[in-house]
């Protein structure tokens, strides 16, 4: 999704958990899977055990995640607002996102991100879309596909080039760069 788009989006999820047309802890996943760039199980399914403020980071165990063949943990590391919306949970059981009912992880995330992205006029937007809208600012941002697949916790930099879709600005913006070092000092 576009710059536009994805404040128009954070926005409706503020408007609609404000109407109560979806629930707090389904506004507090989709903000942060769009803040982290985490898979939507990664926060659904998230333990407090895994939550690691002091740090700003999220732990996942290799269990948890798709690396979890080659044993290892995955860190997301979290920003301030991520931060501050962990923060401000309280502590029901052991799961951030705990359903009332049965005590495990919530669910029905999806039929909330249904609503959300209606009331946002973008129907053809996937929850997952938000991982690669995470890659692409990245990318579009100046970082390398290196910390990019390192935050999306991607084995290798091939899958992350399958997720950063930067537009023709940055790609414009090397080309005038390059062409100042090649002929930038050209005297006429």
């Amino acid at each position: 999704i576009s710059t536009e788009e994805a404040q128009r989006l954070w926005n409706v999820i503020d408007e609609a958990q404000a109407a109560w047309l979806i629930a707090p802890n389904y506004a507090d996943i989709i903000r942060l899977i769009m803040l982290t760039g985490a898979r939507r199980n990664e926060i659904t399914e998230l333990n407090w055990s895994e939550v690691d403020l002091e740090r700003s980071r999220l732990i996942l165990p290799p269990a948890r995640t798709k690396m979890g063949s080659q044993n290892k943990s995955r860190t997301i590391i979290l920003s301030e607002q991520a931060r501050t919306i962990l923060e401000d949970l309280p502590r029901i059981g052991p799961y951030v996102f705990t359903s009332q009912i049965s005590g495990k992880p919530l669910v029905g995330v999806n039929k909330a991100w249904l609503r959300v992205r209606e009331i946002a006029a973008l129907p053809d937007v996937r929850l997952h879309d938000l991982r690669h809208s995470f890659a692409t600012f990245a990318v579009e941002d100046g970082a390398s596909l290196y910390l990019v697949g390192r935050a999306l916790g991607h084995a290798n930099a091939s899958s992350t080039e399958r997720y950063a879709h930067p537009g023709d600005r940055e790609a414009r913006i090397i080309a005038e760069k390059v062409a100042d070092r090649f002929a930038g000092a050209k005297t006429v």
